[in-house]
């Protein structure tokens, strides 16, 4: 006879902050990862409702159909799909992370709610008119004598940067004006390290 004991810990939310107002359309899902087991087949679920008018969140996660759910997730944080059912705008969503085992789950992170908006920004025409030139860096770290800096653009794309020794130095060449970026550090085996807002 074998006994399984389970002693997962359920996973701490990050982001999108509870009760935030956010209006990317592809918002990255963060958490901290679970503690307790050494079992590598472990995974998460996303499980995104929508709340309706007068509803409390929990109740929307328990009673509402997934408005996008997934599974298998191996890493700590999830982008979703620019190709996904779009949130629609001044709706309000219920999300939280299952950790799965065997098609089961057997620990739940706490209910978190956001609200998403669309952006409130100048129009793409306005943006091209204003930044005709040169690009506007925004740099939020000083130089480190001896470490160049590695340069970032605002566009979605993974880099693959050598390094040697233990430190990155970033610059963000910020072209289309955004208010906000994040990056995402990964090693050579694709697992993930390690994020942070620029």
């Amino acid at each position: 006879m074998k006994i399984v004991i389970n002693n997962v810990t359920a996973p701490t939310l990050l982001s999108p902050a509870n009760g935030s107002k956010i209006c990317e359309p592809s918002p990255v899902f963060l958490w901290n990862p679970f503690r307790g087991s050494i079992e590598s087949n472990l995974t998460y679920r996303l499980h995104i409702v929508e709340v309706l008018t007068n509803q409390k969140p929990i109740t929307a996660i328990k009673t509402n159909p997934c408005f996008f759910c997934t599974s298998g997730i191996t890493e700590p944080l999830y982008q979703y799909s620019m190709t996904g059912v779009p949130f629609r705008n001044n709706q309000t969503y219920a999300w939280y992370i299952g950790v799965q085992g065997q098609k089961k789950e057997i620990a739940v992170s706490p209910v978190w709610s956001f609200t998403w908006n669309e952006c409130n920004g100048v129009s793409e025409e306005g943006v091209e008119e204003e930044e005709e030139g040169t690009p506007v860096e925004s740099v939020s770290n000083p130089p480190i004598n001896g470490i160049p800096y590695f340069y970032l653009t605002s566009e979605q794309k993974n880099e693959t940067v050598n390094i040697t020794g233990d430190f990155l130095n970033l610059q963000l060449v910020n072209k289309e004006a955004v208010d906000a970026a994040k990056y995402f550090i990964y090693n050579e085996e694709e697992k993930f390290i390690y994020t942070a807002d620029l």
